[in-house]
């Protein structure tokens, strides 16, 4: 269902992204569940991808 568990020296760290989540809840509320991965799938990584190249959150434009 998407959960995955691994040992710490196994894990690469790819890139981090600091920012104020408080709003995070207005533009994302994520359930693993495969039907919500086909349905939010490439809202999620448009959005991932958006916070990652350093914009803010609520400025994320993408509605459903």
């Amino acid at each position: 269902m998407g959960n995955v568990s691994a040992k710490p020296d196994k894990v690469t760290i790819l890139g981090v992204r600091y920012f104020n989540g408080e709003g995070l809840l207005y533009k994302c509320d994520p359930v693993i569940s495969p039907i919500n991965y086909k349905i939010m799938g490439d809202y999620y990584k448009e959005l991932t991808k958006w916070v990652f190249d350093g914009n803010a959150i609520l400025d994320f434009k993408r509605f459903i």
